[in-house]
């Protein structure tokens, strides 16, 4: 399995810290990068890939949005009336 990219995290409620990651061949795979101190679950070693879990949303698809989006209705925005932000004379 090849690594392309981290596309998010989660804290596990047994202390785990897991990495989603996408790979080259399009799938995404959560690893435990950090055991818990007091986790109890054999699997749970550095390294270790976890299963996938049905029942989850994928972190990558929970994304909050890249850039700032003014909320609607608020006249005070620029361009609120339709302009560019220039006066016509």
């Amino acid at each position: 399995m090849r690594i392309l990219r981290v596309v998010g995290s989660r804290l596990l409620p047994c202390g785990c810290f897991v990495g989603a990651y996408e790979t080259y061949d399009g799938r995404t795979v959560e690893v435990v990068d950090q055991a818990g101190i007091a986790c109890s679950v054999p699997s749970h070693v550095r390294g270790a890939t976890l299963p996938p879990d049905p029942g989850r949303i994928p972190a990558h698809a929970v994304r909050p949005p890249t850039r700032a989006v003014p909320p609607q209705g608020d006249s005070a925005a620029p361009g609120a009336d339709g302009s560019r932000g220039r006066s016509v004379s």
